[in-house]
């Protein structure tokens, strides 16, 4: 019952942020794009996934925001992750001011949103971003993405980031 709530304020939250973002829309081919935020849930972080996608990012400038529910803030060694809890978000899944700060303060030229379920702080953060060019998979009915996957079945997010590569690899900007 609160997660329709929830996803109707974060959705109005993002239309509203929309309207004031001075954002540039455009298509990033792989070639352009020099720094990458990737946007994953802590379920699917992992040593294998950070090896494997830093691998597929061909030595990119590239940062991972991560969510984890929970109260437990786990201590990662690692720069590249920023990692962000349920002490961050607000009742309606809302990230606070310190993370969306921190968030709109890295330049992006490229947002890939793995995850493969709806995340409600990750959506609001996709739906947000100053990305010229932001891709991810379909999820509901609400787009916030300038390059949609639309892939059937349950999907590894390892497996999405190879597939949105690939196109975006396939897909050269005029």
């Amino acid at each position: 019952m609160f997660l329709n709530w929830k996803r109707k304020y974060i959705n109005w939250q993002i239309k509203k942020l929309a309207k004031k973002l001075k954002r540039q829309k455009s298509f990033v081919s792989w070639d352009d794009a020099n720094k990458i935020v990737l946007l994953i849930s802590y379920t699917d972080l992992n040593r294998n996934f950070l090896t494997s996608a830093l691998e597929l990012m061909e030595g990119k400038d590239v940062h991972i925001w991560c969510f984890k529910d929970g109260k437990e803030l786990p201590k990662l060694d690692n720069d590249l992750v920023t990692l962000f809890n349920s002490k961050s978000i607000s009742f309606f899944q809302k990230p606070n001011k310190i993370i969306i700060n921190k968030y709109w303060a890295q330049e992006v030229d490229l947002l890939l949103d793995l995850t493969t379920q709806e995340v409600l702080p990750l959506k609001f953060l996709a739906g947000i971003s100053k990305a010229p060019c932001r891709c991810g998979l379909t999820k509901d009915d609400f787009d916030i993405y300038d390059f949609k996957m639309d892939m059937n079945g349950k999907v590894a997010p390892i497996d999405l980031l190879q597939q949105i590569l690939h196109y975006l690899k396939m897909i050269k900007s005029a």
